[in-house]
């Protein structure tokens, strides 16, 4: 299932502005000189199908712009396999597609377990997150990368280099 939460052409005009602009950018960027890019890259009906992927959100095109923007990796061949990632059609999200994009750059970090329990820590932090029901009085910790680091027992930098590779989320 697919649900348009914005059914507007005015929205997918603006998305495939962005994806066009975005898309040219990268063939243009100087450290992509030695990539082969086919042409025209990409094709018509790639940037339609990611505007109907996009539901009318954002989201959706500007994660893939950062995804195959990544410095070390062919953007043809990161756009070629997220064209291929077929959604969980039975999964119960109003954003499919965006799910199983997230998933995938998860699954591709070198460092994967450790990048979820670092995020799994962000997500239910018990120093964030206290059982006072007073906590509008007493202001709410922000930890850095290195006291996170130092509650998981990483160490220094590791959780800034596992991080890294996750820039498009």
């Amino acid at each position: 299932w697919t649900y348009s939460l914005v059914d507007d052409s005015s929205t997918s005009r603006d998305i495939r502005k962005f994806l066009v602009d975005h898309f040219a950018r990268i063939r243009e960027d100087e450290k992509f000189q030695e990539v082969d890019f086919p042409v025209p890259w990409p094709t018509f009906t790639v940037v339609e199908e990611i505007i109907w992927r996009a539901s009318g959100q954002f989201i959706y095109p500007s994660t893939i712009i950062r995804f195959i923007d990544a410095e070390f990796e062919s953007p043809c061949q990161r756009l070629s396999v997220i064209m291929g990632l077929t959604p969980n059609v039975e999964a119960e999200s109003l954003f499919p597609d965006l799910d199983k994009l997230y998933h995938h750059i998860l699954s591709c970090n070198p460092n994967w377990k450790r990048v979820m329990n670092i995020l799994s820590f962000t997500v239910y932090n018990p120093y964030h997150h206290g059982e006072s029901r007073h906590l509008d009085r007493f202001p709410t910790p922000t930890l850095g990368p290195l006291s996170i680091g130092r509650l998981l027992d990483l160490e220094p930098g590791a959780v800034l280099l596992a991080l890294r590779s996750m820039h498009a989320v």
